[in-house]
């Protein structure tokens, strides 16, 4: 018994942590199974675990079901309402007189007894009508920002995951380094022992070892928080060890036109489709405040029997009528309701045209990064070439004894150095890629290979 005791206080705790951090549709035991595993992870299977556990994009899926249960209720409004009743009741005294009876007195005891069906039905109310279409566009607007919230998960997804790549890619840079400063130290000793060095060229070589290998530490430690954001955010168990099934590439991105790009972004960006839908709402809001002033008609009727008890003096009873609406004095109510309608409208009018202005901001901001990044990474891997045959160029001098390893060395740090640019800007690269496709509203069509 006290072993369960203690497994299931385990695996609160356990649940609690996790639903802490905003991934409450994980269960505690796929947690279990996935803690102190390996887990091997696609760029889509990384932004489908996001999407799956992401608190938002659960919060905004309930939000569309608020909105579709408020189109229920507004459309409620021009359909039949049908209401059943039955009562039975006892008077024991009941004064006619006071009625307008002087005759009759005081009657009772008496019993009475009533069932009816009654019907209301509007046919003809075009603030209600309007009411309905204003539903049904608040549910186009909540589906929407559904969309909005899928897209900006699968960005930070995307983004999480090229991060993780980054760091990759620059330590497994600092394990090549790593493995030249290891042959310097081998040559240094090498040369040392043929008398060809000083004892300085060793230790010069040793010291660069030593530095790489701190650089490399400093680079574990940041892969490992790269991975621990990733999992957070896939909400895989923060004690797995994630593998990637993909790695960095250079492939170039053929280069949009920006006037088309922009276009592409009107049309398809949901920020600029719920600015929109925003105004058409505020369009209709202002039609419904108008239309209050018009005249409404409803039918009523209902049918029933009536008699002293349920079995005793019964008989069919019914009624039916028409009913027309018209306010003539409202002490001002609607005037202030279409006043507030066409502020509301124009307030949204404001908010989509700086909405526009922003994606075309984003837009050429993101084509202008993008070509300049696919310049930095030829630039970077041409440096890079040179650099390469920098370096066998002052290892051969130095394994001829034409030169101490000052200039190996020198040459061995601009290797470093390029290999360092070359994964950073290749990294850059692919984030202003995912950055183009998020500006123009395409992001899931974003791949790190699109060849």
């Amino acid at each position: 018994m006290k072993k369960i005791i203690i497994v299931m206080a385990l695996s609160c705790s356990w649940g609690a942590a996790f639903s802490s951090m905003g991934f409450g549709a994980v269960s505690t035991t796929e947690e279990l199974n996935d803690r102190g595993t390996t887990i091997t992870m696609s760029l889509s299977q990384a932004i489908e675990r996001a999407l799956t556990n992401n608190v938002l994009k659960r919060l905004a899926y309930e939000r569309v079901n608020a909105a579709k249960a408020r189109r229920i209720q507004d459309r409620s409004d021009l359909l039949p309402h049908v209401t059943v009743s039955a009562s039975q009741s006892r008077t024991y005294w009941d004064n006619y007189a006071a009625a307008g009876f002087p005759d009759f007195g005081v009657v009772g005891p008496y019993n009475s007894f009533d069932t009816r069906v009654y019907l209301i039905a509007r046919v003809f109310d075009l603030a209600a009508f309007s009411k309905l279409k204003a539903a049904d566009l608040d549910v186009m607007i909540a589906r929407l920002q559904d969309d909005l919230t899928r897209d900006q998960i699968t960005v930070s997804a995307a983004l999480a995951y090229l991060d993780v790549l980054s760091a990759k890619e620059h330590l497994k840079a600092i394990e090549q380094d790593i493995l030249l400063a290891r042959e310097l130290v081998d040559l240094a000793d090498h040369q040392l022992q043929a008398g060809i060095v000083t004892k300085l060229d060793l230790v010069r070589a040793r010291t660069r070892l030593a530095q790489e290998n701190a650089r490399r530490l400093e680079t574990v430690e940041r892969f490992q928080a790269a991975c621990l954001q990733l999992a957070r955010i896939t909400g895989v168990s923060l004690g797995s060890e994630i593998t990637l099934g993909e790695s960095l590439g250079f492939d170039a991105e053929p280069m949009p036109a920006t006037d088309n790009a922009i276009e592409v972004a009107f049309k398809d960006r949901l920020e600029m489709k719920m600015a929109n839908r925003k105004v058409a709402y505020r369009q209709v809001e202002l039609s419904k405040a108008r239309q209050a002033r018009l005249p409404s008609v409803e039918v009523t009727g209902n049918y029933g029997r009536s008699g002293a008890e349920p079995h005793r003096q019964i008989h069919d009873v019914a009624q039916i009528g028409m009913r027309v609406s018209v306010p003539v004095f409202e002490g001002g109510l609607i005037e202030g309701q279409i006043k507030e309608s066409q502020s509301q409208k124009v307030q949204e009018e404001i908010q989509r045209d700086d909405i526009q202005a922003q994606v075309e901001e984003d837009v050429r901001l993101a084509v202008q990064a993008l070509g300049t990044s696919t310049l930095q990474v030829k630039a970077a891997q041409e440096e890079l070439d040179l650099a390469i045959e920098q370096e066998n160029l002052a290892k051969d001098q130095y394994a001829d004894g034409l030169a101490n390893n000052i200039e190996l060395i020198d040459a061995h740090t601009i290797l470093e150095r390029a290999r360092e640019s070359y994964v950073s800007v290749l990294a850059k690269y692919h984030m202003s890629r995912v950055n183009y496709y998020s500006a123009v509203g395409h992001i899931k069509m974003f791949q790190l290979t699109h060849s």
